[in-house]
């Protein structure tokens, strides 16, 4: 049958509204159903549409670090296998064939119509558990893939027939700590995967597939022409930058550097990325995949550019990567571990690029967001009373902070890092609690955590928790210590981020930046998120939203003097700025 003609643009509208709402559909189904508090309470999973020869197509809602680079993934379904049929089901989590890292598996499913693959369906979920040598995702001292010890499922089959492959699963649930509580995160990401399916072949079966694949030409075109015009928009320019991850002990005593050259040519539509200038692969955690590495360059640029672009590859298409083989930024083959890929570097990454940007005029460009990951984002193990002593392995996703501020912006409070990008949710202590046998002591912004500028970095958050009954071991990892998010026009650097444990005695004892710590249920561990850069001048900030800050506890009243030149008066219930005061301590700051 020929391929109708060009669509109406309504009709362009309302199909890409339709597959919209296919994967908000697929992602509540994942957040529903699943049994970890990293997806049914945090929301650390992302759906996606992707086209019969895996490129992306759809995302809504999703953490841009496990998404970005999808296809990458997807693409190994149809390089491996000439087989494929409807019921079929991938499981993909290897970062040696297109996946972030071990932690995140990636479901896939191609989509027949007719006896035809017209488009495939994928849903990426963290997981709580995957069979580390330790009860954690993330090993930064793992010198290799077999110090890891993680499951590596290199795109295999778990379903055929719309039917469990046994084999796979009982193989996963034997290496796993709670392997009912993996199965039913499996359940929920394979049932996401399954909605996607069924919602496109209603799809075809409502408007014609050879509309929706019309449909589908007509808008990666149009996505390839908006990021070609973003572009366009932009000078012919190089950018060279260059940034630290904190010093590691017994591993990176001076840090790992990170450098990128960034050149923008406006005339091709195309920003070619070149990380060519970056360390061999390390014997540690700390590589990155192919996959986080494209995903912290996009996400990078696209923080940068306009917000309605779509997300897909003929947008992501239009930046070229430039990598040497087996280096630490860019992609590495086994045994080098990838197991922090999508924190970490990734995040340092993604910094950098976004802060480089900053170059292109007085309104371009981002601060640094806070790239910590302390006790309050951590893995966590320990036995559950309630569940007569059941072993749980669950990740703690709570009191993070430190969103980079911008142009006419500040940071977002709920950031959690560059890689997360605001997408993963910061829900109740009370139903933390519920979930998990793990009480919260307090959860607070930290006062005068914020990168002070015109617009500020957001602060971080100070936390409180220790286990009910029995101890438990949390695994966390620092950064930002040493080299804080830095703010960008003036703006000046977040505060640096902790971790200490409190005594029985209420003793503060500061515990190392990268430990598995066990807990006492009469101790607390303690968590503080560093705060976020800020962007200009802070004698340059409204005068009034100092004020409001200073009100809620955000910034002190010294603060708000000695950095903001802001003379308040604080007899009145909330707070009053003394104008005339103000003006002449600016003019005194200034100089």
């Amino acid at each position: 049958m020929d391929q109708p003609a060009q669509l109406e643009p309504h009709m362009l509208a309302i199909l890409a509204r339709k597959f919209n709402v296919v994967v908000n559909e697929m992602n509540h189904t994942i957040e529903k159903v699943s049994r970890s508090a990293a997806l049914n309470l945090s929301k650390d999973f992302s759906s996606a549409i992707l086209t019969n020869s895996g490129d992306l197509f759809c995302l809504t809602q999703a953490i841009p670090i496990i998404v970005a680079s999808c296809s990458l993934a997807a693409r190994q379904m149809t390089e491996l296998f000439d087989d494929l049929r409807p019921g079929d089901c991938f499981l993909n989590n290897s970062p040696y064939y297109g996946s972030s890292h071990h932690g995140d598996f990636a479901y896939i499913a191609p989509i027949f119509y007719k006896g035809e693959h017209v488009m495939t369906a994928l849903a990426v979920a963290h997981q709580a558990d995957i069979g580390n040598s330790q009860p954690t995702t993330f090993m930064p001292f793992a010198k290799d893939l077999y110090e890891e010890g993680a499951l590596d499922f290199p795109c295999v089959r778990v379903q055929r027939d719309y039917e469990d492959v046994d084999d796979v699963v009982r193989m996963a649930k034997i290496r796993i700590r709670n392997p009912e509580q993996w199965y039913g995160d499996y359940l929920a990401a394979v049932g996401a995967v399954r909605i996607g399916e069924k919602r496109i072949i209603e799809l075809c079966d409502r408007y014609g597939v050879d509309t929706v694949r019309q449909f589908v030409k007509e808008w990666q075109d149009y996505s390839r022409r908006r990021m070609v015009d973003e572009i366009g928009r932009l000078p012919a320019m190089t950018l060279e930058g260059r940034n630290f991850h904190d010093p590691i002990e017994g591993l990176a005593p001076d840090g790992i550097p990170i450098a990128v050259k960034i050149s923008i040519r406006p005339d091709e539509g195309r920003i070619e990325v070149d990380l060519r200038d970056n360390l061999p692969a390390m014997e540690s955690g700390y590589n990155l995949s192919e996959a986080t590495t494209r995903s912290a360059v996009v996400t990078g640029i696209l923080n940068n550019l306009s917000s309605d672009l779509p997300r897909n590859d003929a947008v992501y298409n239009c930046i070229d990567i430039l990598t040497a083989d087996n280096a630490i930024i860019g992609g590495v083959k086994p045994p080098y571990s990838t197991s922090m890929a999508t924190v970490g570097l990734a995040g340092r990454l993604i910094n950098l690029i976004q802060s480089l940007f900053g170059e292109l005029g007085p309104d371009k460009g981002l601060a640094e967001g806070s790239n910590s990951f302390p006790p309050s984002v951590a893995s966590v193990c320990g036995k559950d009373f309630r569940y007569n002593d059941r072993l749980y392995v669950n990740a703690v996703i709570y009191g993070f902070g430190g969103g980079p501020a911008l142009h006419g912006h500040d940071g977002w409070l709920t950031y959690l890092g560059p890689p997360g990008g605001c997408q993963v949710d910061f829900i109740s202590a009370e139903i933390f609690e519920l979930k998990m046998p793990i009480l919260f002591g307090c959860c607070e912004v930290e006062p005068d955590s914020g990168g002070a500028g015109q617009w500020d970095g957001a602060p971080g958050i100070r936390c409180l928790m220790r286990p009910r009954h029995h101890p438990a071991l949390w695994s966390y990892f620092l950064d930002s210590k040493v080299f804080p998010p830095k703010g960008i026009k003036g703006g000046q650097a977040g505060a640096p981020p902790a971790a200490w444990k409190v005594s029985e005695t209420g003793e503060e004892i500061p515990l190392p930046d990268i430990a598995s710590e066990e807990i006492r249920p009469t101790e607390w561990i303690g968590s503080l998120w560093a705060g976020g850069g800020g962007f200009g001048d802070p004698l340059k900030r409204d005068p009034e939203k100092v004020r409001f800050r200073v009100r809620n506890g955000w910034v002190s009243e010294q603060k708000a003097r000695d950095v903001y030149g802001v003379v308040l008066d604080m007899s009145t219930e909330d707070f009053a700025v003394d104008y005339p005061k103000t003006e002449q301590l600016r003019a005194q700051l200034a100089n």
